[in-house]
């Protein structure tokens, strides 16, 4: 099986190369708006960096594949109560990017334009510590596809590189999150599971931000 798999992405890769007429690497830092926070973690805006690679044809078209990694560390502590709030997230993402490059009279810069699917796993985890009484934890487990829109300016700083700069916002999206919460149970000393909570939905995100986000590409 595994033979096979890596047959056909050697083969998608042959044809992608064969089709296109350059070849860019690019490394982009955003923010990650696919992770979408409730109400008690809106504090928690994690931060992307995606390594891709895209494939021009010979028109005005552009595929762009790139994956990356999300993640968030935060720490609140009540100076009164000594009450201690932690939070982390941690999430991957693989996007497939069809662009449309529209060249701008000044010829250095380009308007780019896309819609992008992408499939995302995050794992976040809220601690609330009570010192010297108990520890409750809530854990939230995410896989999503999601439907996004990119709009961006795209700088050709030589024939080398390049700078982008993007905005994108989620449009469509199909998610399911287990939530498990656990507490601290001094008599066994270890967190024990209280409840599991497993939700389920889908379609048009209302409330979704916008991320900026900056790149480099590199051209081969």
């Amino acid at each position: 099986m595994k033979t096979y798999i890596v047959t056909l992405i050697v083969a998608v890769g042959l044809v992608a190369f064969s089709l296109a007429g350059a070849v860019e690497f690019s490394l982009t830092g955003c923010r990650d708006v696919l992770y979408r926070p409730g109400h008690t973690d809106s504090l928690v805006q994690p931060a992307s960096a995606l390594l891709g690679v895209g494939f021009k044809g010979t028109g005005l078209g552009m595929l762009v594949i790139r994956a990356g990694y999300s993640g968030y560390q935060g720490q609140t502590l009540d100076d009164e109560s000594g009450d201690e709030v932690r939070r982390s997230l941690h999430g991957v993402r693989v996007e497939v990017l069809p662009l449309l490059k529209l060249q701008t009279p000044a010829r250095a810069v380009s308007v780019l334009g896309g819609i992008g699917i992408s499939g995302r796993r995050t794992a976040y985890s809220h601690w609330h510590t009570v010192v010297f009484h108990s520890e409750d934890r809530r854990d939230v487990s995410t896989s999503a596809v999601d439907q996004s829109f990119l709009l961006g300016l795209a700088f050709e700083l030589s024939r080398r590189f390049g700078a982008d700069i993007e905005a994108e916002r989620v449009g469509f999206s199909i998610s399911r999150a287990d939530e498990r919460t656990y507490h601290w149970d001094r008599r066994w000393k270890q967190m024990i599971q209280q409840d599991l909570n497993i939700d389920v939905s889908g379609g048009w995100v209302t409330s979704a931000p916008t991320g900026i986000g900056v790149g480099l590409r590199l051209k081969l």
